[in-house]
């Protein structure tokens, strides 16, 4: 009877709800970040900094702010060219002509892997493609797509071929590994 005792007194002194450090987290409300989850998560990250081009006139005085959205896809969008700056750009260098279908990949490849990701098992919206040696996954798909896949937002790109292809390692392809691409219509 004692120990009965002994136990539940011990019981409801630990399952105390008077914790004083507790503080509920609020939707909406920013909070700061005090450690990083991990070493992968700062390797994508940098992968993607690194992509993003240097505004040479920028404001550094204004304080930067990232946010993290992964329920929604990026948008692909050109901004448009002025025509003084396209006759200023001709003058001074030759441009090579940009064809369309070039400008049309990264839109046409995210809406086919948007498509795929919604009916990952539909055959018919990917294709499979076997790795050769030394070859990292925006390689692989340039060699398949025939264009330049350096466009497409790496960090993304990777999380969405790695969430339809389970069991391999995106980030680590080795050579005979079979990858699943989606199929651009």
């Amino acid at each position: 009877m004692i120990i009965l005792f002994v136990s539940l007194s011990l019981l409801f002194a630990a399952c105390s709800v008077e914790n004083k450090d507790y503080q509920p987290v609020l939707v909406g409300k920013h909070y700061v970040l005090e450690e990083w989850p991990d070493s992968l998560y700062i390797h994508s990250l940098d992968s993607i900094v690194k992509l993003e081009p240097i505004k040479k006139n920028a404001d550094s005085s204004r304080k930067t702010e990232i946010s993290l959205k992964s329920f929604e896809m990026p948008k692909v969008v050109m901004p448009p060219i002025p025509q003084s700056a396209e006759k200023s750009n001709n003058s001074t260098k030759t441009q090579k002509p940009v064809s369309p279908s070039a400008e049309a990949f990264p839109s046409r490849f995210m809406h086919a892997l948007e498509k795929w990701q919604s009916d990952p098992s539909n055959q018919s919206l990917y294709f499979t493609v076997t790795a050769q040696e030394n070859e990292d996954l925006l390689q692989l798909m340039g060699r398949y797509y025939k264009t330049n896949t350096n466009v497409l937002p790496r960090f993304y790109t990777y999380s969405a071929i790695q969430s339809v292809n389970p069991g391999l390692s995106i980030e680590k392809i080795k050579a005979g590994d079979l990858i699943r691409l989606p199929r651009l219509k």
